[in-house]
């Protein structure tokens, strides 16, 4: 009887096959990426001039487009929004409760937010 090759079909499918272990795996996935990434000259260049890996690049490029897209303008429009979500819940709760004491607080609360926005739309040119 001849005995069946050690990476036979049968064998990877009964499970028996764990050679290839996750860390295996992991950096075949990320030569493949690297492969792929240095098809691009530009990763490529910037990769050989500096030295590291063609993902490494790739990385740092997704990272700063991240950066930019949360603390740039979508980020201040974020902040814009939630920032204003909770004051406006709050102050239309305070007159639909009747609360005097907390109408008075947002009331203050608003009059306060438009002279600092009034002030800051004045003078960005000046701030900035």
């Amino acid at each position: 009887l001849a005995q069946a090759p050690p990476h036979s079909a049968a064998r990877a499918f009964a499970g028996g096959d764990m050679a290839a272990s996750p860390t295996s795996r992991w950096e075949e996935r990320l030569q493949g990426v690297n492969a792929w990434l240095a098809d691009s000259a530009h990763v490529r260049r910037m990769a050989d001039r500096c030295g590291v890996q063609p993902w490494v690049v790739a990385g740092a490029a997704v990272l700063w487009l991240a950066c930019f897209i949360l603390w740039g303008f979508t980020g201040e429009l974020i902040c814009t929004v939630v920032g204003n979500l909770y004051p406006m819940y709050a102050s239309f709760k305070a007159l639909e409760d009747a609360d005097h004491a907390g109408v008075s607080q947002w009331l203050v609360y608003w009059v306060t937010y438009s002279a600092v926005m009034l002030g800051e739309g004045l003078l960005y040119r000046a701030l900035c």
